[in-house]
This record gives structure tokens, sequence and C-alpha cells, in this order.
């Protein structure tokens, strides 16, 4: 459960860097990602074949591990907390608004970004919609220094009609 806690944080760092280092083209992308998690919200997290869901709602996260569901421990004060933690440790950011798409039907303006940070490198492709600002999907391909491997994942989120799950007490 930590470590889907931990991919959910990692996730957002494509969009986050220092503060004085923002420029206007990636100020949306920080700006959404202050919104999502803010907003509550279902995610879909698919890495290596196996997805894993998330529902953050009420300042209470859950995930669904092995097909039941249980509150993280990380709220959204913690996640905001590291969201300021990869913004004061982010050594190179770079981004680009690179055109609009659609996700399922819902107008979207699309980034690519570029991040360093603590020995992990990340490559995103992220899709905010028009009339939200917030995260609709994004793509990233994830490694580190030592050269161990790269990562992808996939991420989707849905703000519609959003509930905590059913058997895991409300926040």
């Amino acid at each position: 459960m930590r470590t889907v806690v931990v991919l959910a944080a990692l996730a957002l760092t494509p969009v986050l860097a220092r503060a004085q280092r923002i420029t206007p083209v990636c100020q949306p992308l920080v700006d959404a990602a202050k919104k999502q998690i803010m907003t509550p919200h279902h995610a879909w997290v698919t890495q290596g074949g196996r997805t894993t869901e998330s529902i953050s709602i009420g300042g209470a996260t859950y995930i669904q591990v092995r097909g039941a569901w249980r509150r993280s421990p990380m709220t959204q004060k913690d996640a905001l907390d590291q969201m300021q933690e990869n913004l004061r440790t982010a050594t190179v950011y770079t981004c680009e608004r690179v055109g609009n798409e659609s996700v399922e039907g819902v107008p979207a303006v699309v980034y690519t970004s570029h991040v360093e940070n603590q020995g992990v490198k990340a490559d995103a492709k992220t899709w905010i919609a028009t009339a939200t600002g917030l995260i609709l999907r994004q793509e990233e391909d994830m490694g580190t220094d030592d050269a161990t491997g790269t990562t992808h994942m996939s991420i989707r989120w849905d703000y519609s009609n959003v509930h905590a799950p059913a058997g895991v007490g409300a926040p």
C-alpha cells in the first residue's frame, strides 16, 4: 500500500520544480497538480500490466490492494508537503505545451515535461482539461541515474461522482 502512495506522489513529480524557476509555460502543470491533490477524484495507475485504483475525497485517500479498499496513511496535507519537497529538491525541470487533444471527449491541453530530482529522471506527457484545469491523464517514463531500467506508468483521473469506497470508513 505504501508503494502505491509513493508512486502516486512520484507521478506528480514531473509537474513540479523549484518555485523560482517555474516558467509561464510550466505554471499550468504546477497549478493542475495542486488542484488535483485538493479535488475529490478516482484514479487508475497502470504499471507493468497491473492497475491499482485510488480514491481521494474529504482529505483522505483510499487505495485498492488485492481487491480490498484500505485508507492510506497519506493525507492531502501529506501530498501537498511532498509536492513542496519536490519543488525544493528538483534540479532540472522543463516543459512544453505541445497541443490540444480530447480525453474521453473532454477537451484538453497537452504538455510534455522532464524532471530530474534526487537521482530520478522522468519524462511525462500530461493532459489538462481546458474547462477545469484538472489533470485527466498522464503517461510517464521514470528511471534512475544508475541505469537500472525505466518504468512506464499510465494514470487517468475521473472527478465526477466520487465517493469513498463501500466498507471503508468515511473520512
